[in-house]
């Protein structure tokens, strides 16, 4: 799979949203 990295930044951001609301 081939990502450009605007989109993977995007993914990258939202995982790291998600994981950080998972701790609260």
């Amino acid at each position: 799979m081939e990502w450009t990295k605007p989109e993977f930044t995007v993914v990258a951001v939202t995982m790291e949203v998600t994981a950080y609301a998972a701790t609260k």
